[in-house]
């Protein structure tokens, strides 16, 4: 069965991210639940055409209340194909105005790495 064809791979796309989204909204609003946000793991579905990134977001941090969005990673990887080198060029754009303190420099290279890795998983076949 082509997914695409009878829509159903877009309805469990938006399903997903609907889910996801309640979840985080929740956490965002108080948490009345006691989740604990840094034990959560959700994948959340992208748009994605023969290897294709469309449509991104990007959000840096974990502990958190509020994650750092990178417009600017999202906009390197809008009509490329998904590959490890469009994957650091879009860690480098996340993080190039990052100033680190004096003695955590390595933060920001391995924030680089964390981010092009969770770039690879998400969008592995």
């Amino acid at each position: 069965i082509n997914l695409h064809f009878t829509g159903d791979f877009h309805a469990i796309g938006v399903a997903n991210n609907l889910l996801a989204s309640l979840v985080d909204n929740h956490i965002y609003w108080g948490n009345s639940l006691g989740l604990d946000a840094r034990r959560i793991s959700w994948r959340r579905a992208m748009d994605m055409n023969d290897r294709s990134l469309r449509e991104m977001t990007i959000a840096l941090g974990g502990v958190g209340t509020k994650p750092w969005r990178s417009p600017e990673a999202e906009a390197v990887l809008v009509g490329q194909a998904a590959s490890d080198a469009t994957f650091r060029k879009a860690a480098e754009a996340a993080l190039r105005d990052a100033k680190p303190q004096s003695e955590n420099a390595f933060k920001v290279e391995l924030a680089k790495r964390c981010l092009t890795h969770a770039l690879r998983m998400a969008t592995a076949a």
